[in-house]
């Protein structure tokens, strides 16, 4: 899956590298589309589009794919299931060029083996905001596949709009969210959320950035909502997982404790393990972690050692095993100071609507 709004040379840049032959588009998006398929010399014929009309000889995939024909079932061995890949999602690129995450059918299916066990809350009642990129590991996982798994009802919203958010929850009555940091600062600082009911939203999930204790509180205060923190990578999926169960003994800050068969070691920067409350480079090893990078042996060979994936993420655990993730490694500035808590500081005051730490 690739991002709706890329440009051509955007998508381009996955059509070449993954050596895609099949490109399946929203119309809203043909421009860029017939510019970027057209470069990667994939034929019209296999350029599809979602709906049911025909535009500018660019056929409905319905009738390509689909027509009258019966879904023949793969089947793979054990073994083949954890070295054939699934999906291929791309990095999101903070330490240079994407990459392709090659994900096997055991990653997925051990993740969300994983994530039933730590996400209790999860059934049949539930009523998922699904506003987030299904691109994007997190909602690939946590919405596009947990939410079948369950049982649960999806509210599909094509992106994030204040108004439209606040009234679907308003209107079906939605009590499960997944979210990033970015979507709770807005409903912090917009006055229009103010004319929604959102009482019916029992907890939010906030993962993909870190999101800070203040804004956490300020959040709760206002909408008596609260929010739990998670963590993962595209490379992992989630790895650790907050405690649905006791929401209001949650750690703040934590996002929460490893997921059933996972292992996690932090090293300093010489890579001695270290021990509780002490801030090195998080390390982690279980069954749903990548089979590597596509066409990219080195960068999959920089990031694994004895079994053990290399997050990039500067962490520590307390002696309750609850996690807490300070920053990207790369991104801490001279004097070890974490962009993402200046960031935070600087939202507590009341002039600033939002702030981006970045050095040079």
């Amino acid at each position: 899956m690739a991002n709706p709004k890329y440009k051509a040379n955007e998508l381009l840049y996955q059509l070449t590298d993954s050596s895609a032959s099949v490109l399946i588009a929203h119309p809203e998006f043909l421009e860029a589309v017939i510019e970027a398929s057209s470069n990667a010399k994939i034929p019209i014929s296999r350029v599809l589009l979602f709906g049911d009309k025909e535009i500018k000889g660019y056929k409905p995939y319905r009738s390509i794919l689909i027509g009258g024909r019966e879904v023949e079932p793969i089947s793979y061995t054990p073994e083949e299931t954890k070295t054939t890949t699934a999906y291929l999602p791309y990095s999101s690129g903070t330490t240079g060029k994407q990459k392709g995450v090659e994900i096997t059918h055991t990653n997925m299916v051990a993740n969300l083996a994983q994530l039933i066990n730590a996400n209790c809350k999860l059934g049949q009642q539930s009523i998922i905001m699904g506003v987030l990129p299904f691109f994007h590991i997190y909602a690939m996982t946590n919405i596009l596949h947990a939410t079948l798994i369950h049982g649960a009802t999806t509210i599909i919203l094509s992106s994030f709009n204040v108004n439209t958010f606040c009234e679907s929850i308003q209107k079906y009555k939605i009590n499960h969210i997944y979210a990033v940091p970015p979507i709770i600062l807005k409903l912090v600082n917009d006055p229009l959320v103010q004319q929604f009911d959102l009482s019916s939203v029992d907890l939010i999930i906030s993962a993909a950035a870190p999101l800070s204790d203040e804004l956490r509180k300020k959040f709760y205060e206002m909408f008596k909502i609260p929010i739990l923190q998670s963590y993962g990578l595209t490379e992992t999926s989630a790895t650790h997982y907050p405690d649905t169960k006791n929401v209001k003994n949650a750690v703040p800050g934590s996002v929460g404790v490893l997921i059933p068969n996972m292992k996690a070691k932090i090293l300093s920067k010489d890579g001695c393990e270290l021990g509780y409350n002490e801030s090195g480079e998080l390390w982690v090893q279980g069954p749903n972690i990548m089979k590597g990078y596509l066409n990219n042996k080195e960068s999959t060979n920089a990031v694994f050692n004895e079994g053990f994936f290399n997050t990039g993420d500067i962490a520590y655990v307390d002696k309750q095993g609850n996690y807490f993730i300070v920053d990207r490694k790369k991104e801490l500035i001279k004097y070890n100071v974490a962009p993402a808590e200046l960031e935070s500081i600087l939202l507590t005051h009341y002039a600033v609507l939002d702030a981006a730490i970045n050095y040079l």
